[in-house]
């Protein structure tokens, strides 16, 4: 896993506030900014996030496509709500893991 994903994942489980993972993610010298009120998760999304497995993750994460942005995504029993990513490589990190997607469902790293 990249410094960067474990940044992200601190932010995600509540480690890390968003501006401590925004002068993280500058220190890296990486184009990730994370922008309050549009990435930005809420204490309570944090705590109320779950993710023992990609089949039982719920709550609200980040979603990486490789684009260079990150997506705010809510995922209910293991699938990203309103958002499929079809064939198309993509991460998403929630409650401090990270899984891959694969159409809208999160899959285990193989």
């Amino acid at each position: 896993m990249s410094k960067i994903t474990d940044i992200i994942n601190k932010y995600t489980v509540g480690e890390a506030t968003l501006e401590d993972t925004n002068t993280a993610l500058a220190e890296m010298g990486t184009d990730i900014h994370l922008e309050p009120g549009k990435h930005e998760l809420t204490a309570e999304e944090v705590a109320a996030s779950k993710a023992d497995t990609a089949a039982t993750a719920n709550g609200y994460g980040l979603l990486d496509t490789g684009t260079g942005s990150l997506d705010k995504v809510l995922v209910k029993d293991g699938h990203l709500v309103d958002c499929d990513c079809g064939e198309m490589y993509a991460l998403c990190m929630i409650a401090g893991k990270t899984f891959r997607v694969q159409g809208t469902a999160l899959v285990e790293a193989e």
